[in-house]
């Protein structure tokens, strides 16, 4: 096992920076986040394209969503799930992106300096 590096988000255009609301590990910006209607397991959740430091469950033939973990806490909080497989085609869009839960992710200021991954 090696070491787990973490991803630091910058944040020149002032959005806003989403991050594990237990150890503050950086997930995703506001510029990648695809839509805040969704539910997930805990209540509210955001639909995003991109997320980094995070480690994601394995995968098996039967599930179409993977839960997905801050990659550098000892005590991992569940944030959210990746969309392996969508069967209706209403929601393809989803397939590859993820879920992060609103009880368990918290937005934050990050350093000013560029808002994309």
């Amino acid at each position: 096992m090696g070491f787990a590096y973490r991803v630091y988000l910058d944040n020149e255009s002032k959005c806003k920076i989403y991050a594990c609301s237990k150890c503050k590990t950086h997930l995703s910006t506001k510029n990648l986040r695809i839509s805040k209607d969704f539910r997930g397991m805990y209540g509210k959740a955001s639909l995003f394209e991109e997320v980094v430091n995070i480690k994601v469950a394995k995968k098996t033939e039967e599930n179409i969503a993977l839960a997905i973990f801050p990659v550098s806490v000892a005590e991992a909080v569940l944030v959210g799930n990746m969309q392996i497989k969508a069967y209706e085609e209403s929601q393809k869009y989803k397939e590859g992106r993820f879920i992060l839960e609103q009880t368990n992710v918290e937005a934050i200021e990050g350093p000013p300096e560029t808002c994309k991954m």
